[in-house]
């Protein structure tokens, strides 16, 4: 969905040139059961949408348990190309937490091939479901989870040396392992939100 920058997504794609994507072997919500919001059915437009700027994405449902959203970032300059994805997700809840497990779609000839993994994000909305805020998980804040024992995952690194001859680790991917039962209950803590930062903030407008 509109959950990349590279749209979502939304690899590092969202936020920053050099980061990953942290995702989940498992979909959040396996335990207490994947559902569609219907809240989230229909257009929306970032905040920063104006004069052709920012991101739009609409969202419509498939099937009884997921949605498809289809993102389209347009380019910040005249001389930029814009961009399109597409994304299956499903909704959940783990304590009083609402979740979207994102997916992207790769269209490859004539089937479509999923992205590996799911990608966890977390959301709020507010004004009778008109205002949606998206928030993603943090690279450094969901690493060190990991590396604490907090949470079941895979880290995996490689050193790079930088022009000044100093040796920087440089994260390559980062993977929550966790089986349902525990990623939900983790997810399901009050502190869990906490691990997700703000990527924008949405209106909808259809």
């Amino acid at each position: 969905m509109a959950l990349a920058r590279t749209c979502l997504m939304l690899a590092c794609i969202l936020f920053a040139a050099g980061c990953v994507t942290p995702t989940t072997r498992n979909p959040v919500g396996l335990t207490s059961g994947l559902t569609r919001d219907a809240a989230l059915i229909g257009t929306w437009r970032d905040d920063e949408f104006r004069f052709d700027e920012g991101e739009v994405f609409h969202v419509a449902p498939v099937g009884t348990e997921t949605m498809t959203a289809f993102c389209i970032h347009m380019p910040q300059k005249k001389d930029e190309a814009g961009s399109f994805s597409v994304y299956e997700f499903t909704t959940a809840m783990a304590g009083q937490n609402h979740f979207i497990n994102a997916r992207e779609l790769h269209l490859a000839r004539e089937h479509v091939q999923d992205a590996d993994g799911w990608m966890p994000l977390f959301y709020t909305t507010k004004n009778g479901g008109r205002s949606l805020k998206l928030y993603y998980l943090d690279q450094t804040r969901i690493t060190k989870a990991i590396e604490s024992g907090a949470l079941k995952g895979q880290v995996e690194t490689h050193k790079d040396t930088n022009s000044d001859g100093s040796v920087s680790e440089i994260i390559d991917s980062i993977e929550i392992t966790a089986e349902p039962a525990e990623l939900d209950a983790f997810m399901a803590k009050p502190e869990a939100a906490g691990l997700f930062t703000l990527y924008k903030k949405y209106r909808k407008v259809e």
